[in-house]
């Protein structure tokens, strides 16, 4: 038997260990994700903690977090990991917009060159995941002793597994935070009972309008809700008492 044979055994069975335990590592940061994206319904927190998880699970140098706009449905930049500023830039490119809406409508991962985005990420390596149907996180160059390298089919899993639980997450803050305002204006209209109480939305439009507020004759038109509320009134009519509620 060559002399050699035993140490390349032995290198090998050294590589497949190191594999075995980062593997391990990753798992182990799969599950601690979970808790802490299901620990909170606070959105800024929520997504600096998932960004930060994912980068440091699949060992990228950055990474970065789109979300859609309600108003818009556009996907904006809302966290980012360890990027330079002028690398910021390289963000705004229509290319890597384009390959994360595409993400997003096919709910599958993409793992790509930076030739396949945009020349400003020549030479380096992304793995884009969706983040439910929320948006899409992106990760960059992932870190290894030899220095960056591709990402692989275990991490885009890990990503992926990441990215549904993050989503899931958003969603119920989002839903939690939409209930607590409708709460807010339905407290603040109920301690108003005895007052004209009508709620608008930023342009206007009448969204409640209670018995007592109908009571007062503010014009014809002021019953009906998603009217706009300016137009009740033919003439000032002055109502003792009536103030906003924030």
């Amino acid at each position: 038997m060559s002399s050699t044979a035993p140490r390349d055994l032995a290198r090998e069975l050294e590589s497949t260990n190191f594999q075995l335990n980062h593997r391990l590592v990753q798992m182990e940061a799969l599950y601690e994700a979970g808790l802490v994206l299901s620990a909170s319904l606070d959105t800024q927190e929520l997504r600096g903690d998932f960004l930060r998880l994912a980068v440091g699970t699949v060992d990228a140098r950055c990474g970065f977090l789109f979300l859609r706009d309600d108003e818009s449905g556009l996907l904006e930049l809302v966290e980012e990991a360890n990027f330079q500023p002028p690398d910021l830039l390289h963000l705004a490119s229509t290319a890597l917009h384009a390959r994360m809406g595409a993400v997003v409508r096919q709910q599958g991962r993409e793992m790509l060159t930076g030739a396949d985005v945009d020349e400003q990420f020549q030479g380096r390596y992304l793995l884009l995941v969706p983040v439910g149907n929320r948006g899409c996180i992106g990760v960059v160059d992932k870190e290894s002793r030899d220095g960056p390298r591709p990402f692989d089919e275990m991490d885009g899993h890990l990503l992926e597994m990441m990215g549904q639980q993050a989503g899931m997450a958003l969603t119920n803050a989002h839903l939690f935070r939409r209930m607590a305002e409708e709460r807010n204006v339905n407290v603040n209209i109920l301690n108003s009972v005895g007052s004209g109480v009508v709620s608008t939305d930023l342009r206007g439009g009448i969204l409640r309008i209670n018995p007592v507020a109908q009571f007062f004759q503010i014009g014809i038109m002021a019953s009906k809700v998603e009217h706009p509320f300016i137009q009740p009134f033919e003439e000032p009519v002055p109502i003792p008492g009536c103030h906003p509620i924030r």
